[in-house]
């Protein structure tokens, strides 16, 4: 059975005011669903509301607060699109469902105080889940993407029956929505991944299996400011 966007992303027409910007580094850009047309400079505390949309520039940090004191940070040159906080499903205890468009992105649900809940990042062919855990997602520019697991574990789903462009709505036009841009011909496919476990998903959506990265190895610039944010607990 193919994933279906619309079964995950409905529910709630609006989220509760608590996904916040708590840190700023550089410049952050933020298109309101039912504001401005362009992007607009974003504001330290500023709240995040159901299809907003945030882009970092080529030098800037945000850090984004959830209710349940989760964090997801974007590095330069990312982007990221927020559909519904406390969204109600089958499993009725998503704290935060957004669209992961481009660049890279550090989610952290591992925060003593959030006991209950998950954070959904969807991307073009699937999505991830995760509660108690500390992962990142990048996308490269050929439209692969890499799934790192730090701390806890995580759940990878694919694939989507549409492209995710089709519900992001407010990202700008994106790559063609046809039948051939979908993976609704793709066998469905699940994987957890544990702590220093990682999966790469392929440009054409196929993914190998979870296996070991080593974590001294993976120790670049955005890895290590982010593990000192996460001790600081912003």
């Amino acid at each position: 059975m193919i994933l279906c966007i619309a079964g995950l992303l409905h529910a709630f027409d609006g989220i509760a005011d608590s996904v916040r910007v708590c840190y700023m580094e550089g410049q952050a850009m933020l298109k309101k669903r039912d504001g401005v047309a362009e992007f607009q400079p974003v504001n330290l505390n500023q709240i995040i509301t159901t299809g907003d949309c945030l882009r970092t520039s080529d030098n800037g940090k945000i850090s984004l607060a959830m209710a349940g004191k989760g964090v997801i940070r974007l590095a330069p040159n990312s982007e990221i699109e927020f559909f519904q906080e406390k969204m109600l499903n089958t499993e009725n205890n998503i704290d935060c469902a957004t669209v992961f468009h481009k660049g890279m992105a550090w989610v952290n649900s591992s925060f003593e105080a959030m006991t209950q809940g998950k954070i959904r990042i969807l991307f073009r062919h699937g999505y991830v889940t995760s509660t108690q855990g500390v992962f990142r997602i990048t996308r490269f520019s050929d439209g692969a993407y890499v799934i790192k697991m730090y701390q806890g574990t995580g759940t990878i789903n694919g694939p989507l029956s549409t492209p995710v462009e089709a519900v992001a709505t407010t990202s700008g036009p994106g790559p063609a929505k046809s039948e051939s841009d979908a993976d609704g011909g793709a066998t469905p496919w699940r994987f957890q991944i544990k702590s220093y476990e990682q999966i790469i998903i392929r440009p054409d959506g196929r993914p190998t299996k979870p296996f070991r990265f080593a974590g001294k190895a993976d120790q670049t610039d955005w890895v290590l400011w982010n593990q000192r944010q996460d001790k600081k607990g912003s």
